[in-house]
């Protein structure tokens, strides 16, 4: 591709890009959600929460508050999901007002402590799934909120009720039929009443967890899920992208799809 840019030929047509229209955002960026129907994208920057107005792309953002904020998500109503620090704040989007929702703290046992497992951590993934649940992970702990109320799960408070054999979970997404699934880091070298600290993949039953067994060679540890197509979603892992549909989850190089090279 030349400096100046180029064409390129897609399903859809032949596109430009064009170097010179695009402008450099200075501030570190954590995570973006584009609101359609307000014509507006959330920025969630090292300033804060900001604002793009899709009417003037070009102008500056608008800071909307001084918040740490890192995960974004929305909720059916259309309204702003927000972290901040160890909080998870709601967004009116139409008043700009915020409403603290619940705190997450992870907690441990006295059992934990005693075995070097403090259970802290900084949220590492939000998720507003489609009944409107928020699903919240951060250090060793899963936080679950609907209807005002908030569950804690974690393997050092209730290892039958979330057996994610870890001190890290690094994620929790929906699936394309709806699944909940929540990816815990392996960490082998470590063990907790004698249970190896090995990580794995969670399902949500609807009451507690319960992990899925994987086939020998399926990758399980996702750093992504995005679905593209009716039933099919492609998901980043520890080794390479693979695709996720009603047969499970196989590697494109296994699928040895002509896409992926």
């Amino acid at each position: 591709m030349r400096a100046d840019g180029g064409l390129f030929l897609g399903e859809d047509g032949v596109f430009s890009f064009e170097p010179g229209r695009f402008q450099t955002y200075p501030d570190r960026v954590f995570d973006l959600l584009t609101i359609d129907e307000l014509r507006m994208t959330f920025v969630a920057s090292e300033r804060g929460l900001e604002v793009i107005r899709h009417d003037d792309p070009t102008r500056t953002p608008t800071l909307l508050d001084s918040i740490a904020a890192r995960h974004l998500a929305r909720d059916r109503r259309g309204r702003l999901i927000v972290d901040d620090g160890h909080i998870v704040l709601r967004y009116d989007t139409s008043t700009g007002a915020p409403v603290q929702l619940f705190d997450v703290i992870p907690r441990t046992s006295p059992a934990a402590v005693t075995q070097g497992f403090s259970g802290g951590g900084e949220i590492t993934s939000l998720l507003v799934a489609s009944d409107d649940t928020i699903w919240v992970t951060a250090g060793s702990s899963l936080f679950r909120y609907k209807d005002g109320r908030r569950w804690e799960f974690s393997f050092f408070l209730d290892a039958d009720a979330f057996p994610s054999r870890t001190e890290m979970v690094s994620s929790v997404l929906e699936t394309n039929d709806h699944r909940i699934w929540v990816v815990c880091s392996g960490e082998g070298h470590l063990n907790f009443n004698r249970a190896i600290l090995e990580g794995g993949l969670l399902e949500w039953t609807g009451e507690r967890f319960r992990r899925l067994e994987r086939p020998v060679g399926q990758p399980w540890f996702f750093s992504s899920y995005t679905p593209v197509d009716d039933g099919i979603a492609i998901v980043g892992t520890n080794e390479g992208f693979a695709r996720h549909d009603h047969t499970g989850i196989r590697s494109y190089t296994s699928l040895e799809d002509a896409s992926y090279r």
